[in-house]
């Protein structure tokens, strides 16, 4: 159905504020975590759980980044476990030998493996709706200062919040409704008795990070 005026309206009013408003109003100062390239899996992922954040970027030695993040980490176990992408075997999941190789691999090895996470830098001049740009393609964008100083990464969450805490009150006085902003396409599920290896390589094949479990 045709998007109603008022919709259109409120969406000018949002492009507006985006396009006046500068990219590090999204950054949080919270202190950002940065790989080396010579970490392991196993540091990476005790930090990551540690931060309780999703992704870092990795500093290689010749200065150029690359981000990691969980569905890396997993897509390398699965392909290294099954290179062919067929099932699992039970025993091959159960070996602590196939574990402990990969907890002992380089984070330069894993960093991006996915292909989902390019790493799209833009300077802290930028606007908000400059940087939204990046998105969907990019799950997070890479801020640097004039010096090329990283500050700091800003997610599609971040812009969010930024609108929410500036046009909340246009936002609710337009009743815009949820089906203006669904994506149409098939939602992917796994059932409670599924084997976690299995719906593990769901998530790898399709770059989900997060699946609905049906019972």
């Amino acid at each position: 159905s045709p998007t109603p005026m008022s919709s259109l309206s409120i969406f000018s009013e949002l492009r507006e504020f985006l396009r006046g408003a500068n990219v590090c109003d999204c950054l949080s100062g919270a202190s950002l975590l940065v790989f080396q390239e010579e970490d392991s899996v196993r540091h990476v992922l005790e930090r990551l759980s540690e931060k309780d954040v999703r992704s870092a970027p990795v500093l290689f030695k010749d200065g150029s980044y690359k981000f990691v993040d969980y569905i890396d980490l997993l897509d390398y176990l699965l392909k290294t476990l099954s290179p062919t992408g067929a099932e699992i075997p039970e025993e091959v999941v159960n070996d602590p030998a196939h574990l402990e190789q990969f907890l002992s691999t380089s984070v330069s090895t894993v960093a991006n493996y996915s292909g989902r996470n390019p790493f799209i830098p833009f300077q802290s001049s930028s606007t908000v709706l400059e940087v939204g740009a990046a998105f969907p393609n990019a799950k997070r964008v890479p801020i640097f200062n004039e010096k090329q100083e990283l500050l700091g990464l800003v997610t599609a969450t971040d812009i969010i919040r930024l609108v929410l805490a500036n046009k909340w009150d246009s936002i609710a006085a337009n009743h815009l409704t949820v089906r203006e902003f669904l994506d149409p396409r098939d939602v992917i599920t796994v059932f409670e008795e599924d084997r976690a290896a299995n719906a593990f390589q769901k998530m790898a094949t399709k770059s989900l990070s997060a699946l609905p479990v049906v019972d």
